[in-house]
Formats: structure tokens, C-alpha cells, sequence
């Protein structure tokens, strides 16, 4: 006669396990397995914002470097002036780049931002 319990626990162990891997996966980290596969999964997903939040910090930093480049290249070429004591820029600037998600194409992107709500008269 099988016992169901038993059968149930390794069935709920290797769920475990298997989730654990996914999420392993997804934030790019080795999973690591250890006799309690509840607490190996509760530990991993226990990762998921840190991780997110660093990711964030990442794209965060390059978008300041990225926005600190164009500026400069804006006085260089002239597109942003400082004259009589005051910065003088077009009503709108636009921003080219281009954006890749997770399994798509390069796709071009534009931002165009008007002077004055980045404090500009």
C-alpha cells in the first residue's frame, strides 16, 4: 500500500524545487537546493525586489549618464546656448534612442520634452 502523505510531500518538494529553479533563472542567480526545499524557494523569491531594485538603480544611472551626454552635446552643437547670464534652449528637445525588451527587436524610441518642465522660460 503507497502512503498518500509521502507521496504528497515529494510531490510538494518537487514543486518546490522546480519553482525555485524558475525564479533562479529569471533573476539570473545559481539555484541553491538544500533539504528544505520551502525554505529554499521562500529564500530565492526573497531576492526578487533587492534584485529589481538594483536593475532599477542600473537603467536609473545609465538614463543620467545618457541625459548628461546629449546635454553636452546639445552646448556643443549649439541647440542650448548660454547667453546674458541665462540658458536658452528650443521649446522642445527630442530625444532619439532606441529600446530593446526581453525578446524583441531593437525598436527606435523618442522622448520629446518641452524646455519648460525641466525649468527652462
Amino acid at each position: 500500500m503507497r502512503d498518500i502523505t509521502r507521496d504528497g510531500i515529494v510531490a510538494a518538494s518537487a514543486t518546490y524545487r522546480k519553482a525555485t529553479n524558475v525564479v533562479a533563472q529569471r533573476l539570473k542567480v545559481k539555484a541553491d537546493h538544500t533539504e528544505f526545499p520551502k525554505e529554499d524557494f521562500l529564500r530565492h523569491v526573497g531576492l526578487i525586489e533587492p534584485k529589481s531594485r538594483a536593475r532599477a538603480m542600473k537603467f536609473y544611472d545609465l538614463g543620467v549618464r545618457r541625459g548628461v551626454k546629449k546635454a553636452t552635446d546639445w552646448f556643443a552643437d549649439g541647440t542650448i546656448k548660454y547667453q546674458d547670464h541665462n540658458v536658452v534652449a528650443p521649446a522642445t528637445l527630442t530625444v532619439k534612442s532606441k529600446i530593446k525588451f526581453s525578446g524583441s527587436k531593437w525598436q527606435p524610441h523618442r522622448v520629446k520634452i518641452k524646455t519648460e518642465d525641466i525649468g527652462f522660460q
